[in-house]
C-alpha cells in the first residue's frame, strides 16, 4: 500500500492529534488527580431530602449518614469508567461496611435507567445507591470529570476529592487514610 503526499500529510496530522490527546490525558491524570478542597459535607447536607431518592423513588437525605466516614461517588450510565468504579465501590462497601458508608449517586438519569443499569450487578451489598435527578451533588462539588469521588470524615469534613477513574487499590488507600486520620483524632 502506498500513500501519496496528501495522504501522508493527513496521516501525520491525525497521528499528531491522537498523540496530543493521549499526552493531554496523561498530563491531566498525573497533575494531581486528588483535589483538596476546603468545603465540607455541611453544604451538601443542607440540600433538601427530596434532592435524592433511592432506586424505589423514596426520598433520602445524606444527613442520614452523618457521624460516620462517608465516601460519595457521582456516576452515570453513560460514563464508561463508572461501570468499573461501581464494581469497585461494591467491593469497598462490603470490605469496610462496619467502618465507612459508601454512597453512589447517579447523575440526572431516570429511576428506570439507573435501576436497569444496576441489575448487571448481582448484589450491591452494603453500597448505598441514590438518584439525583437535578445533579445537586455533582454541582455542589464543582464536578467536571466523571466519575468523581469525595471522601468525608465522620465530622463531615472533606478529606479527599478525586476527579476521574480510580482503581480498587487507590480507593482502598483513600479509605485507609481516612480511617487512620479518624483514629488519630
Amino acid at each position: 500500500m502506498t500513500f501519496d503526499g496528501t495522504a501522508k500529510k493527513y496521516l501525520v496530522v491525525l497521528l499528531l492529534i491522537v498523540l496530543g490527546v493521549v499526552l493531554l490525558a496523561m498530563w491531566l491524570r498525573s497533575s494531581n488527580p486528588t483535589v483538596p478542597e476546603e468545603s465540607d459535607l455541611g453544604a451538601v447536607l443542607q440540600q433538601p431530602a427530596a434532592a435524592y431518592t433511592d432506586l424505589h423513588g423514596n426520598p433520602v437525605s445524606l444527613s442520614t449518614y452523618t457521624g460516620t466516614p462517608l465516601v460519595v461517588n457521582a456516576w452515570a450510565t453513560w460514563s464508561p469508567f463508572s461501570k468499573a468504579e461501581l464494581a469497585h465501590l461494591i467491593t469497598l462497601a462490603e470490605e469496610f461496611k462496619d467502618a465507612v458508608t459508601i454512597v453512589a449517586i447517579n447523575r440526572k438519569e431516570s429511576t428506570n435507567v439507573a435501576r436497569t443499569y444496576m441489575q448487571q450487578y448481582a448484589d450491591t451489598g452494603a453500597l448505598v445507591v441514590l438518584l439525583d435527578m437535578h445533579d445537586t451533588f455533582y454541582t455542589s462539588i464543582d464536578g467536571f470529570a466523571m466519575p468523581e469521588t469525595v471522601f468525608y470524615n465522620s465530622a463531615g469534613e472533606k478529606v479527599t476529592h478525586t476527579r476521574g477513574h480510580m482503581n480498587l487499590k487507590e480507593m482502598r488507600a483513600h479509605v485507609i487514610t481516612l480511617l487512620d486520620a479518624e483514629q488519630a483524632e
